[in-house]
């Protein structure tokens, strides 16, 4: 690999088995008969780790999960061939439901908050992390954490991936994105609904965030990628460079983990193109793009995003 990265670590702290069901429409406070369901081992940072390996990116992950439903998800996460590294935790993981009615081309999503935190098992995986990063390798962290979760478990975070001279790139919201955006992340990528609560605004639309960002933010360190659905996305990077690029126009077979395939897409195309902002924002839009092409929570492979690529994302569809 370029830029020196030899692995993507991706950390999913509160996974889930999602469970996909598929219907022409609901009809509420009617009974439906359903097609049997798509069962994935979910979590944003496992997402993320999927469609790293379809892209054919070198990627480990790291997951806490808890109980017997946890014992499933390792089932189904050890599926993919993904080399992972379960913490244990008292409780149970969750199981979240998405509901796809193809009439509409409309998702819903049911969520569970997941479980407690647990200072033994993430002292353990501090220090386990921190003895498997080499300079250079970027550590993802994805999606909700753990309830109760301290302050102070971000800044030791931080400190043991920073010491070791790997990247941190945080997809996280809240709380969490508050706390670990103080110690300084290489980059953080969120959506425009995260980015207007993080940022106490209510911004429509990428532009106004463009021009909002024009101006000096002390909270605002770290390269930035924000994203709007089938709106686009923009990213501005640390020395005050801006990419905006559109969405395609395609055909939405379903919208689960198309925020993780982005973050693939980009990290792929930034590593492929040393550095070259551009051309990751082309490479996590077209890799986005290939998700929502696909039933369930599935992820397109290098042939089909450099096909998306061709098609619909030529690099004056991305303006810098």
């Amino acid at each position: 690999m370029q830029k020196g990265c030899d692995m993507i670590h991706t950390v999913t702290f509160n996974p889930s088995i999602d469970v996909t069901i598929r219907l022409k429409r609901i009809i509420f406070g009617q009974a439906h008969v359903l097609e049997p369901p798509l069962e994935d081992a979910g979590g944003k940072g496992m997402n993320a780790a999927r469609a790293l390996q379809e892209l054919g990116m070198p990627v480990t992950a790291w997951a806490f999960i808890a109980g017997s439903r946890g014992e499933h998800w390792l089932k189904l996460a050890t599926r993919s061939g993904i080399p992972l590294y379960p913490a244990w935790l008292e409780g149970e993981t969750r199981q979240n439901f998405k509901i796809f009615e193809e009439d509409l081309s409309r998702q819903t999503d049911l969520n569970f908050p997941g479980v407690l935190f647990d200072q033994k098992a993430c002292q353990n995986f501090l220090h386990q992390i921190g003895e498997s990063l080499n300079p250079g390798d970027i550590v993802v962290l994805a999606g909700s954490v753990l309830q109760e979760t301290p302050p102070v478990f971000w800044k030791k975070l931080a400190e043991a991936v920073q010491g070791c001279q790997a990247m941190l790139v945080v997809d996280m919201a809240g709380q969490a994105l508050r706390e670990i955006a103080k110690w300084d992340p290489w980059l953080v990528k969120i959506n425009r609904e995260e980015f207007n609560e993080w940022m106490g605004k209510d911004f429509r639309n990428l532009a106004a965030i463009q021009e909002f960002l024009e101006k000096p933010n002390p909270l605002l360190s770290s390269h930035l990628v924000v994203t709007d659905g089938p709106h686009g996305a923009l990213l501005k990077s640390r020395e005050g460079s801006c990419v905006v690029i559109n969405a395609p126009k395609v055909k939405v077979e379903g919208t689960v983990g198309a925020g993780d395939a982005f973050l693939a897409g980009l990290l792929t195309g930034w590593i492929g193109s040393s550095g070259i902002w551009l051309e990751a924002m082309r490479w996590g839009m077209a890799t986005a793009t290939g998700a929502v092409m696909m039933a369930g929570t599935r992820f397109p492979d290098r042939e089909s995003v450099e096909a998306i690529l061709e098609k619909y994302l030529s690099p004056s569809d991305a303006q810098d």
